[in-house]
């Protein structure tokens, strides 16, 4: 949201803005799996609070350079010895304790940027979550978040992926095409300004088998000048692109250890997925029920809330709500140590999700 979109939002909501909760998106952005161990005693003893921080900590650091600042360490299991699927280890008895995590990172002048342009802009800068996270959490119900659901938010510019399983984040993905690659496609083939190949793809765009197939014709006026819209043509140009995004996810997703979940449901959202054929092209390729996200259990304008394109941004807003202004944002007052990172996403997921 721009400067002069936060001043509409004061002037109708008729309150002052002073913190901002913002997405961080982008190949900036990667999440990855990994683990480190620590040594307890070579005739064991008993794990204690102190370890499991040192575990976690431990296991961060591995791969964490001065590039890059940590935004989540999320623990999937602890292993005491050969004992796996650990949940919590305080109290074992064992001779060596290790942690797995997912983290998420992202590259430090990504978040500096972003830290000093809403600084320099008068408000303070109270967190920041990956997109498809903030979209989650308006469309997973309870069931969801423990059988699994994968989430993809087909944005503007880059389309983001992200698996919650176990009431917790598995795996975060992102590729660099989106919604206005779609729109530039068909403004160059049809010669037209964008946003008038924008009103091309909304009104008559579609990537559903049966419209791939249709040969119909429309006039669409430009300037006054009469252009001839070919649906075959459209689609199979919207088509070719969206491949690309499918063909990209799928790939990186099944060479992740999270392929190896079952996974029930696949759920879209973004702009971009109101287009025809959106998700039956994504359940025929990651063989998922998949189907369209809308926020739910919101007030407001049933046009805004109906429609995906607003998503991520309203349940930014719920997660804001929630967030206390005391808790000044880890990016003005330093890093937060691992352990409160991991209570900090679980709660998220507890009570904001």
């Amino acid at each position: 949201m721009t400067v002069l979109g936060v001043g509409l939002a004061q002037e109708k909501a008729g309150v002052k803005a002073h913190y901002v909760v913002t997405n961080i998106s982008g190949a900036s952005v990667t999440g990855r799996a990994q683990e480190g161990l620590i040594p307890l005693a070579r005739r064991g003893r008993e794990i204690t609070q102190r370890d499991i921080n040192k575990a976690i900590a431990t296991t961060k650091s591995i791969s964490l350079s001065m590039e890059r600042d940590l935004l989540y360490a999320i623990p999937q299991e602890f292993i005491v010895d050969d004992m796996h699927e650990v949940e919590n280890p305080l109290g074992l008895f064992g001779t060596k304790l290790k942690a797995r995590l997912y983290v998420v990172t992202a590259e430090t002048a990504h978040v500096q940027n972003i830290s000093k342009a809403i600084s320099y802009a008068g408000y303070e800068l109270l967190d920041m979550v990956p997109a498809t996270i903030a979209a989650a959490a308006s469309m997973l119900k309870d069931e969801d978040k423990t059988d699994g659901a994968i989430i993809i938010d087909v944005g503007g510019g880059i389309t983001e992926m992200a698996l919650i399983c176990n009431g917790s984040l598995k795996y975060l993905e992102s590729v660099n095409v989106g919604g206005m690659d779609f729109t530039a496609r068909l403004s160059a083939h049809f010669k037209v300004p964008f946003r008038n190949a924008e009103i091309i793809k909304r009104n008559y765009g579609s990537i559903s088998k049966e419209d791939l197939k249709k040969g119909q014709e429309n006039i669409y006026e430009v300037d006054s000048k009469r252009i001839v819209l070919k649906s075959d043509i459209i689609n199979n140009l919207l088509k070719e692109r969206f491949e690309e995004i499918f063909q990209a996810l799928h790939e990186r997703f099944e060479s992740s250890e999270s392929s190896k979940l079952t996974i029930p449901k696949l759920i879209i959202t973004g702009g971009s997925s109101l287009l025809s054929g959106v998700p039956e092209s994504f359940e025929e390729l990651f063989n998922i029920h998949s189907e369209v996200g809308y926020v739910s259990e919101v007030a407001g304008d049933p046009s805004l809330l109906a429609n995906p394109v607003y998503s991520s941004a309203i349940s930014l807003a719920r997660y804001g709500l929630k967030k206390s202004p005391e808790s000044t944002s880890r990016f003005l007052k330093g890093r937060l140590s691992a352990i409160d990172l991991f209570v900090k996403f679980k709660e998220m997921l507890d009570e904001y999700f």
